[in-house]
């Protein structure tokens, strides 16, 4: 039953007025408030599924990948883990490679073995006595466990192995050139054959070493294996455990006693270079403190307006220091912080600077006359180290190559544009 609402008289159906008041009836259909919402809802949910598989006309679609049957595509982790195996690959089978000439030789690795080939050979002695200083530098500027490469490296703030690889790309095209220099020299020499026999199980504590140092581990841990690995070899093979005849009165407490005797030995040989060390490095920090260190870099790169100009002032420094000091190790040791803060103005890559740290160290230390290497050398020899010099091919040769690695920007990966 309907009501007016106005005056609350009851209305009969169909009625248009009210019979006590006489206004007009207002009919308004019953009405919920939720119905409104449910729709909305609905029709968003039919708008979007519309929306949704309807494709859009600006919105280009993707490519398709192209594939290749029976092909593998790797990504860029995994070639670098397979270069990176094959690279160890090849620097372990090149380094069995000296390692077994060297040990197969026994004998004939030690310098007296070298006079007296020159002797039966008839070589000029200057001219042997250069090629084996001219090897010494080789080594000791690609070896892992060298003073020069540990003080480059740790002075840089890099690891081992990209310095290794830096120097390898350098001065293995110098090494190829003298060994073809000597090879076409030595042609028509000839000289009687000697075997000896091959001791290989003294060739693990060079692979420990050579391997670890490769992956990167830290240079303290790599010498610490390293003399760890051939004090338990050498005792071994001293007391007859590997099948090796013992040495003569010699039982495992002696061998053991031995062994550290020989740690003693090399400790004492390298006390003058520790001493040194730590005064150039407290002298260092003094000149630093005063702004000396500022005023030499202000002064040897006022005319430098790039990298190229950075990393010849760096070998000019570092070349300078060897020629004062007469040593390659206290030289790098000394220029070290300075040629890192260079490299922080002129962004170089450190692994770069520790490389052209030590290949200039090595040149300099190669060509003057009073290099500790070549006094001892032409003190066994009994010759001038003038004589030496003048049949040194390597040292020029990785200079040469040193020098076109700058100005060419090689390797381009570690070097940059100039």
């Amino acid at each position: 039953m309907m009501k007016c609402i106005y005056c609350g008289e009851e209305l009969k159906e169909g009625s248009l007025y009210c019979p006590k008041c006489g206004k007009a009836v207002q009919i308004v259909p019953d009405y919920n408030i939720y119905d409104d919402d449910y729709l909305n809802q609905v029709l968003t949910e039919e708008s979007q599924k519309i929306s949704g598989s309807r494709p859009d006309r600006n919105k280009r679609p993707a490519p398709a990948e192209k594939k290749h049957p029976g092909k593998k595509h790797l990504d860029p982790r995994q070639k670098k883990i397979i270069f990176l195996v094959l690279g160890i690959v090849c620097v372990l089978i090149f380094a069995l490679l000296i390692l077994g000439a060297a040990i197969r030789s026994n004998h004939a690795n030690s310098f007296d073995y070298q006079v007296g080939l020159a002797e039966k050979t008839g070589i000029d002695l200057p001219y042997m006595t250069a090629i084996v200083v001219g090897g010494s530098f080789f080594g000791d500027n690609l070896s892992f466990i060298s003073d020069t490469t540990i003080a480059s490296t740790k002075t840089q703030d890099c690891v081992m192995r990209d310095k290794f690889k830096i120097n390898f790309m350098i001065v293995v095209p110098a090494a190829l050139v003298v060994l073809g220099i000597y090879v076409i020299q030595g042609l028509s020499l000839s000289a009687v054959p000697q075997i000896y026999e091959i001791e290989w199980i003294k060739v693990i504590p060079y692979l420990i070493v050579l391997g670890t140092a490769i992956t990167g581990v830290n240079v303290m841990v790599v010498l610490l294996l390293g003399i760890v690995s051939t004090g338990i070899i050498g005792i071994c093979t001293a007391t007859g455990v590997f099948g090796v005849t013992p040495a003569e009165n010699m039982n495992a407490s002696t061998a053991f006693f031995d062994w550290f005797g020989a740690m003693g030995t090399g400790i004492t040989g390298m006390g003058e270079l520790i001493i040194i060390t730590l005064l150039a490095g407290g002298m260092l920090e003094t000149i630093r403190y005063n702004g000396g260190i500022d005023f030499v870099i202000t002064r040897l790169t006022r005319h430098v307006t790039g990298k190229r100009g950075a990393e010849f002032s760096i070998a000019a420094l570092v070349s300078v220091a060897n020629l004062c000091t007469a040593n390659n190790t206290i030289a790098i040791i000394t220029t070290g912080p300075i040629a890192k803060d260079i490299a922080l103005r002129f962004h170089l890559d450190r692994r770069k600077t520790a490389s052209i740290l030590d290949t200039f160290s090595c040149l300099v230390q190669g060509i003057i006359p009073y290099g500790a290497q070549m006094l001892i050398a032409s003190g066994l020899a009994g010759i001038s180290p003038i004589s030496i010099i003048g049949n040194l091919y390597y040292p020029f040769c990785m200079g040469t190559c040193a020098i076109l690695a700058i100005l060419l920007r090689y390797p381009r990966k570690y070097s940059g544009e100039g």
